[in-house]
């Protein structure tokens, strides 16, 4: 068996490559190498992987990993001792031990050649492989610079110049290899170069270590400067001699290409004078903005989704493996690449500091911390943790969502809370929080801060931290990507294919330009605005001053922009998988126990990874066991099934960049008919219309979970573009099992009508999305039912106005629209609402915490949750399904709703001939009796025509036996299916 560490983990036995599960299980198995031969205790591993956060089942979970382990590998590899676990490895098994043992040898190429990437590389994070990646990496530099004498001895010195440079980059400090560049410049003709690196060095070691360069490097000037015969021959002088510049050490940049192995790993081509005709998934592209051509490309980590330019560097941070790059760009060419020891979500960059943003937990939006870098030596000299509540607000991010910005002399990050944090540039510390700011996105241009607040755009001045202007934009939905420069402000709406130019005056001007659907990332530069679409993978141009829209290049899956002096950088994101099987690293190996081979394959796109994991782990585990309650077959079809992750610790939840991957993936693969998800409505938005232009004809796709009525339902009064996006090339391909927004509407005024209210206040804030009208959902479901007279009451956030419109209604029960609304606003309302309103009811959305009601005690809060979630609500079925699964899988309303959507799916194969629009057709005139979540009949929109709706108690203290932490505080008290009439069509 041939166990690699040097890169990414990968196990192969006889050639063939052994699936390993990611998580915590290749880190398990990551570990027992590091320990190979050893006894490692269970309470030594789940310090190890888990730390401070382990659960109380941490210990039966290694158990579990122990046992894949054990099938995978062979049930002898793994030994249970008195002492612990221990891995059985041969010699020559691991290549660490080649390695080290070629390097004793004095074969340093051959050393080399064993290298695929990072030590490490996918647990770069980890406390347990640290200081072993780091012993590795330094060990590999010794080496590199043992095959350097080998070929400056061979009269190799110019063809070592690159990879000396980049050596010296990423180990500044270190003497050797800046005394073979020294060499190696002179005995290619370079000795003022050869020169000027020696005087260099010693103001670098005086500023940093105050000592003098050692004596090696003192005799090596004076050899050269003496030109001693000693030092070989050097070549004749070049024509033009390229010089270092500043006062730094040797700066040219070069792409590492110590062996073939390692030169693999760094994607680089160079254009022509026509430019280059496509670019590379995983890359950086570079475009010429005075001729608009792809003039290079320069390879990344997995998935590069956030640029950060500092002038003569761009920095890449990559979403996939976590990693950040440095290119030289003048060179056109990648530095270096490291693995910082903490989960990157973004980054900003000066000449001489590096700043990235951190979300530890892996669970919350924004960033937990901000770590900074010294930009040359990638060495961390401060980690600042941003103010939190302590609540999370959930995970899941779209990559023009700017979480980290420098200006003004600051760093300003968006924390844990929303609020914009001002931070010292010199020295990493807090020095003010912006108030009254829920911002999801950040951009400095204009002599200000600038953030998006929901469907606002918000002016902060970087001298005070407070707000001076708010500018409310009419979109659709909340905006998302933001830059500023030319003294206007630039913002996008992908879900419309819209940016708004916004001009703060005076007088203020706010007007939109029309792209394409799906217009996301945006950077100002070169007097010029830049738009990626990962949609349909462009870049487009727009003129500041005549609004004209130019098409520049095609470049796949945009996801990030910067602009320096001389280019346009764009972050291309992840390709999709070849043709089935499904090969995205995001999808775990085909599942199947029946006989032959499967005829076609299933997939479910759910968020492995955050807060929901728990969740997301249940409804997996629930497809299977359906799957094999059905022998893995649907009628005449064998059915295979894969599980795929479109999450990332980065997001903390679902990642835009890999939602799209993960629907290329599947559009392109010929076999996949059906797709169980996404659990996010907006990893939805990216999915469906890749989905329904498959080639293969529209994919199915039925989702347990997600709610957002814009993915099916024009609404009442909301535009009807969206959906025309969405569905463009063929028949709706999307459904859904779970009541959405407009039935948990339905079912709050059923409820009301149940408590007996006569009289109830709709009361509604224009911040919400238009798109929702939870309101005039809430006024037809009212009407319908009847018995009840609903009167809607607009306010504009402030409070007063809120008390005297309530007063005036004279109402019994109030119904809040409570999406969209900042957590201080949604308090202070809940506030409002109970001293009115006291001992009457107050309806409200899942949108809707327990957090926002700790205060406000006076009213009685009930809030609405799609599903079914305590176990008493199941159908028998259901309940039995339940029985059968793991103690840790049994959360009903994971159950319940991911058995009824693989139920609706493997029903619609059978009654289809196998091809994929057969399977939509069969989807969409689902009508069950005996579903796992009772009746279910799909609508002609994709949703069901009414559902069971969970209506929970806020602010109690009793458990609710949901296994939802959400829920958490709150205790069920009714299950409502609205009658159907009740139901807003679409």
């Amino acid at each position: 068996m041939d166990f690699r560490l040097l890169g990414l983990l990968e196990v192969f036995d006889a050639g063939q490559r052994v699936s390993i599960g990611r998580g915590r299980e290749s880190g398990l198995l990551a570990l027992l190498l590091l320990h190979r031969n050893e006894p490692l205790a269970s309470e030594r591993i789940v310090e190890e992987l888990w730390g401070e956060a382990a659960p109380e089942n941490a210990p039966k979970s290694v158990q579990i990993y122990v046992s894949r382990l054990r099938k995978t590998l062979g049930a002898d590899r793994i030994e249970t001792t008195p002492a612990g676990y221990r891995l059985k490895v041969m010699p020559g098994e691991l290549d660490v031990q080649r390695f080290e043992q070629l390097a004793g040898e004095r074969r340093p190429a051959d050393a080399l050649a064993l290298w695929r990437g990072e030590a490490l590389a996918d647990f770069r994070y980890e406390a347990f492989a640290l200081d072993e990646a780091r012993r590795l990496e330094e060990l590999r530099d010794r080496v590199v610079a043992d095959l350097v004498d080998e070929r400056l001895t061979r009269g190799e010195a110019e063809q070592t110049i690159p990879e000396l440079e980049a050596l010296v980059e990423r180990v500044p400090l270190w003497e050797r290899p800046r005394g073979q560049l020294m060499r190696a410049l002179y005995l290619a003709g370079r000795q003022a170069d050869a020169l000027e690196l020696y005087r260099s060095t010693r103001t670098l070691l005086a500023d940093e270590l105050g000592v003098d360069p050692g004596p090696e490097l003192q005799r090596l000037e004076r050899a050269i400067l003496n030109q001693d015969p000693e030092l070989g021959e050097p070549a004749r002088p070049p024509r033009a001699s390229i010089r270092p510049r500043g006062n730094g050490p040797l700066i040219v940049g070069g792409i590492l290409v110590i062996v073939a192995a390692v030169a693999a790993a760094v994607v680089l081509a160079r254009s022509g004078s026509t430019g280059l005709a496509s670019v590379q998934p995983n890359s950086v592209a570079a475009i010429d903005p005075h001729t608009d051509r792809l003039v290079a490309q320069i390879g990344a980590g997995n998935r590069p989704s956030r640029l950060a330019d500092s002038g003569s560097r761009l920095w890449v941070m990559s979403a996939g493996d976590g990693t950040i790059s440095e290119i030289d760009t003048a060179r056109e060419q990648r530095v270096t690449t490291f693995g910082p020891a903490l989960v990157p979500t973004d980054l900003a960059a000066t000449r001489t500091t590096l700043w990235v943003g951190s979300a530890p937990s892996g669970e919350a939006i924004g960033t937990a911390s901000v770590a900074r870098y010294d930009a040359f030596r990638h060495v961390r000299t401060r980690l600042t943790p941003l103010p939190s509540t302590g609540e999370v607000l959930g995970g899941g991010r779209r990559p023009e969502e700017r979480y980290l910005v420098v200006g003004g002399g600051a760093v300003w990050a968006i924390g844990p809370t929303l609020a914009p944090v001002k931070l010292s540039a010199r020295t990493g510390l807090i020095e003010q929080v912006v108030p009254g700011v829920a911002a999801t996105s950040l951009a400095f241009g204009n002599g200000a801060l600038w953030a998006v607040d929901g469907r606002s755009v918000v002016r902060i001045d970087p001298r005070t931290a407070r707000v001076t202007q708010t500018i409310p934009v009419t979109s659709l939905f909340s905006l998302q990507g933001i830059a500023a420069g030319g003294g206007v402000v630039w913002a996008t709406s992908p879900g419309e294919g819209l940016v708004w130019r916004i001009d703060p005056g005076p007088p203020l001007q706010v007007s939109s330009i029309h792209l394409a659907y799906g217009a996301s990332s945006i950077a100002y530069g070169d007097g010029a605005v830049w738009v990626g679409n990962g949609y349909d993978d462009t870049v487009d141009r727009i003129d500041p001053q005549t609004r004209a829209v130019r098409r520049v290049a095609l470049v796949p899956a945009p996801q990030d922009i910067a602009v320096d002096s001389s280019h346009v950088w764009v972050a291309s994101g992840a390709a999709a998988g070849r043709s089935g099987p499904l090969t995205s690293s995001a999808c775990d190996p085909v599942s199947y126990r029946g006989p032959g081979r499967p005829d076609l394959l299933i997939a479910s796109d759910l968020p492995l990874q955050g807060g929901g994991a728990a969740v997301t782990q249940a409804a997996v585990d629930t497809i299977r066991a359906v799957l094999a309650q059905r022998g893995y077959r649907a009628g005449r079809f064998r059915v295979g099934y894969q599980s795929c992750d479109d999450s990332t610790p980065a997001a903390g939840g679902f990642d835009d960049g890999q939602c799209s991957a993960n629907g290329a993936t599947y559009a392109s693969d010929s076999t996949v008919v059906g797709i169980i998800g996404p659990y996010d409505s907006d990893c939805a938005r990216d999915e469906i219309p890749l989905a329904n232009r498959a080639p293969h004809g529209p994919l199915a796709m039925v989702s347990p979970f997600n709610t957002g009525p814009f993915l099916t339902r024009r609404g009442l009064g909301a535009a009807a573009t969206t959906l025309a996006q969405f569905y463009a090339a063929g028949p709706r391909n999307f459904a859904r099992t779970i009541g959405a927004d407009h039935i948990q509407v339905a079912a709050a005024a059923a409820f009301a009508r149940r408590l007996g209210v006569r009289r109830i206040a709709v009361v509604f804030n224009e911040d919400g999305m238009l798109q929702q009208k939870q309101e005039q959902w809430f006024l037809y479901a009212a009407r319908q039912i009847g018995g009840m007279h609903a009167v809607p009451l607009l306010f504009s956030g402030e409070q007063g106005e809120l008390a005297a419109g309530l007063r005036r209604l004279r109402a019994d029960g109030a119904f809040f629209v409570s999406y969209a609304v900042n957590p201080d606003q949604a308090a202070a309302t809940a506030m409002t609402l109970s001293r009115v309103l006291r001992g009457r009811p107050v309806i409200v959305t899942d949108a809707f915490g327990p957090w926002n009601v700790a205060d406000a005690s006076g009213a009685h809060f009930y809030a609405t949750l799609a599903g079914l979630t305590v176990p008493a609500q199941l159908p028998a079925r259901t309940r039995d399904l339940v029985a059968r699964l793991p103690a840790a899988d049994r959360i009903p309303f994971a159950v319940a709703q991911s058995a009824a959507a693989v139920d609706v799916l493997l029903r619609a194969i059978a009654a289809s001939d196998g091809t994929r629009r057969s399977v939509v057709e069969a989807v969409r005139r689902t009508n069950l009796a005996d579903g796992f979540t009772g009746s279910l009949r799909i609508d002609r929109w994709g949703d069901p025509a009414t559902a069971p709706v969970t209506v929970f108690r806020l602010g109690g203290q009793g458990s609710n036996a949901t296994g939802l932490p959400f829920l958490e505080g709150g205790s069920v008290v009714a299950t409502i299916t609205p009658p159907p009439r009740a139901v807003a069509p679409g």
